[in-house]
């Protein structure tokens, strides 16, 4: 049998793992992702600081506004949530490269709720694959 024929009578790989996600998206992962806890949670604590201007904090942590993101509004969301430091996670934030962000869509433009659903808190297995490559042949899986 050729290559192209065993392809052809193999799994679809979005048949075995219907659900597919690109990965949360912070636009800014300077400030949303650190290897300290302290440090993230501290940076969120700032933010919810009335004391701290929202030049200050663009300033300070390099922030931006964009056509989804405002800082103004992101504080004011921040300071009415009691509950902020749940979203302190562990994540995964390259293969092998395990780190702390605020897994939020407050300070992330997009966490993927697939990613929350069915990874975030959860003892499960992703693959991790690419759909393009400009590769001669194909090495690109991580389990």
């Amino acid at each position: 049998m050729n290559l192209s024929n065993e392809y052809q009578i193999a799994w679809i790989v979005t048949d075995i793992f219907p659900i597919t996600a690109l990965g949360f998206q912070t636009h800014r992962d300077h400030f949303a992702i650190d290897f300290d806890k302290d440090q993230i949670q501290e940076r969120i604590a700032d933010l919810c600081n009335s004391s701290f201007g929202d030049e200050d904090l663009r300033d300070r942590y390099n922030l931006s506004d964009n056509s989804d993101w405002k800082l103004h509004f992101v504080r004011q969301q921040l300071k009415n949530d009691d509950a902020w430091m749940e979203h302190l996670v562990q994540c995964l934030y390259r293969p092998f490269d395990w780190r702390w962000c605020y897994f939020s869509n407050i300070v992330m433009d997009r966490p993927r709720n697939e990613l929350v659903q069915h990874v975030a808190g959860k003892d499960n297995i992703c693959l991790n694959t690419v759909r393009q490559t400009k590769a001669s042949s194909w090495k690109h899986a991580l389990v």
